[in-house]
């Protein structure tokens, strides 16, 4: 009974969170079939945006996108997770078969913060360069350093 119960849970799931790909469709994103949107995600200007066959946007996903004219391209097998934001201005594009862990943040403006500011307190905003698909984005972690991602989704770390 219990595995019927479970079973049963996941199959909701699974449809509530296609039914949310096609109401992103609906509202003018260009969603690839078999994408999964989580409870929570947010598409700002969905007529920007392209997300390739079989991606999984956790919950709590934010594509903040603020020009009309801006373009959000996510490539086929990407997994996005939980409470990441992509702020867009111009062009943030992903490549296919990349996992971006939770908590992250993409953008590729500076939102007029100089490089090297201090953003309060002691703590000191790395800006980190990310590679995805040969356009390079500003990745902001909490800790210093510099990382890359490519296209595969491999993430290299290196300490200043």
């Amino acid at each position: 009974m219990t595995r019927m119960l479970y079973r049963l849970r996941n199959a909701a799931r699974l449809a509530l969170a296609r039914l949310r790909a096609h109401w992103a469709r609906a509202m003018g994103a260009q969603v690839a079939p078999k994408c999964l949107l989580g409870k929570g995600v947010r598409i700002d200007r969905p007529w920007t945006v392209q997300i390739g066959t079989r991606c999984v946007l956790e919950p709590l996903v934010w594509l903040n996108v603020v020009a009309d004219d801006a373009v959000v391209c996510v490539g086929e097998h990407t997994f996005i997770g939980r409470g990441t934001e992509l702020g867009v201005l111009e062009s943030v594009r992903i490549g296919s078969h990349v996992l971006i862990g939770p908590g992250v943040f993409i953008t590729d403006h500076q939102h007029r913060i100089e490089r090297r500011a201090k953003l309060g307190g002691d703590h000191r905003n790395a800006q980190l360069r990310a590679r995805l698909n040969m356009q390079l984005v500003d990745v902001f972690f909490p800790r210093r350093g510099q990382a890359s991602i490519n296209s595969h989704g491999h993430l290299g770390h290196f300490l200043q």
